[in-house]
Parts: C-alpha cells; structure tokens; sequence
C-alpha cells in the first residue's frame, strides 16, 4: 500500500529454478545410459526438456538475460561463472526444448493426469504469447517466430479439446477434475489424504483478498474486447458501471456489487428502492447458485 520495496538478497525463483534444471540436467545426461527403449528414452528426455524449458521460461520472465546451463555442474566446473545468456538465446533454448517435447512425449503422457502432448502444447501457446508480445513491444527481434508458434500450438489444442467446462466456477471449486471437459492438466485430490488449504468460502468472505481495481480491468467484456477498446464499457466510475456486460468469468470470480437493507448480525434483510443496487441479481441468479457466488436469498 505505501509503494515501498525492499529488495531481497535472494529469490525463490531463481534459486529454486536453478536447483530443479540441476535436477533435471542429471537425469537428461544418464538417459541413454538407461536400459529404456529408444521410444521410451525419447519420451523422458522430452519429459525433461518441457520441464527445463518451464524453469527457463520463469526465470527469463522474471529477470530477462540469465545464465543457460544445459547439463550438470560439479563444484569446480568453470560453467558454475559464466556470464548471463542473452534473452534471445535462452528463449530460442525454451522453444527448441518445447518443440523437441511436443514431438517426442507421448500423447497420453505417462498414464492419467501427467505432462503429454497437450499440456506441452498449452505452454507452447502461453510461452509463445508472452515472450511475443514482450518482443513486439520492446522492440526485440522475432516476435513473429513467438506468436506464430503460440498460434499453432493454439490451434491443436482448440481441435484436440472443442468443449470447454460448463462452468467455470467449478474449475476452481470442485473436489475433482477428472473427466472435465477442456482440462488438461490438473492437481489432483485424494479423499482423507490431500485437502485444500484455504477454502471458496474463506477467500470469498475476506476483503483483504478482493480483487484490485488492476485485477479487474484484466476482465474482458462480453465482445471479447478488454475494457479500453470495447464500445460495450461505459464507465468506471461506480463499481455498478464498471461491471456491465463484463465476461462471466468476472462475476465467477467476484460477485458483482449489490446493496440491501440489514442490520448486523441479523442475516434478515430488505431491498433498498433504489433499482442500481440490485441490478446484478437477476444475471447471478441465472448463471449461478447457491453453492457458487450468489447474492442474499
């Protein structure tokens, strides 16, 4: 709140980047020691290189230029002080290491809910998107190779996975995801064993973690268009204005704004008579219910 930054001696991303591509440096420089097949040997050293590939793409979007290690370093090999890669090359590394694994895993990964083609294939389109337009508008050179192979990756994925979950409140609040239309990947829940930590209704009832003005303005409006460009934004200068004919997924995500007439801690209530205050119930009431974001029944 008061715009004061301590910069740190260290950073988790950095740190821990580094310690899982040593990770898996290890692993791509014994596979062909292993008594794998040859299909099977490819299929890993594509597991390893979509993984490597991850950790480059978070520690290029955080720091830009970083060292590029691609195999294990023992305590006195010189690579340990080498000097920053540029970001071209390590971004062209995570590329090559992505197109090496959509080629090369197998498209049913390694049972139900591991890393397959098309969870190589949803980083591609996100990596691609952001290291593109990055370029584009920093004036780098070869957006294009980014966002083209964002869109390719883009286009499989729309063929291989037409139908999207029915709602996407429940991508976010359900005991399991298994089977849900439009999921790739997700983290998966064993009954008395893993359990979330915070709950929907916890987060849901704590103003400390409502959305910021900037969180909503990433919402797009309902032409697919974000708020400075759609003819459909009005206004912000009242949250009724700023959450018309906003994207469903907003209204998913927070409940739009409402008022009624009550008095704490009763739970009764009354409807104002002013019609702006209720104006979303109708839309929530249609496209939810009492077991999402809902408004007082």
């Amino acid at each position: 709140m008061a715009q004061t930054i301590t910069i740190p001696s260290t950073d988790a991303t950095y740190t821990g980047s580094y310690t899982n591509i040593r990770d898996i440096n290890i692993m791509l420089d014994n596979i062909d020691k292993s008594q794998l097949t040859d299909a099977d040997k490819a299929h890993w050293r594509g597991v390893g290189y979509f993984f490597r590939a991850f950790n480059y793409a978070n520690l290029v979007n955080r720091f830009g230029d970083v060292q590029y290690i691609d195999r294990a370093l023992n305590d006195a090999d010189s690579a340990l002080y080498t000097a920053r890669a540029s970001r071209d090359e390590v971004a062209q590394h995570i590329l090559d290491d992505l197109k090496y694994a959509e080629q090369n895993i197998k498209a049913n990964g390694d049972g139900a809910n591991t890393v397959n083609k098309y969870v190589v294939q949803a980083f591609i389109s996100r990596f691609g998107l952001r290291e593109g337009t990055w370029r584009k508008y920093h004036g780098l050179a070869n957006a294009k190779v980014y966002l083209e192979a964002s869109v390719a990756a883009s286009e499989k994925l729309m063929t291989a996975f037409p139908n999207l979950s029915a709602n996407y409140d429940d991508d976010f609040n359900s005991e399991s995801l298994a089977g849900v239309a439009g999921i790739i990947l997700y983290k998966q829940y064993v009954a008395n064993q893993i359990m979330h930590a915070l709950s929907s209704s916890g987060r849901n009832s704590s103003g400390r973690w409502d959305l910021t003005k900037a969180a909503a303005d990433m919402y797009l409006l309902k032409d697919g268009q974000p708020r400075f460009t759609s003819p459909l934004f009005t206004n912000d200068k009242t949250p009724n204005e700023e959450f018309k004919n906003r994207d469903l997924r907003l209204y998913f995500t927070v409940p739009p704004p409402y008022k009624v007439n009550t008095t704490p801690p009763s739970q009764v209530f009354t409807y104002t008579n002013v019609p702006e205050d209720t104006m979303y119930f109708a839309l929530m009431n249609r496209i939810s219910n009492t077991q999402r974001k809902h408004f007082p029944q």
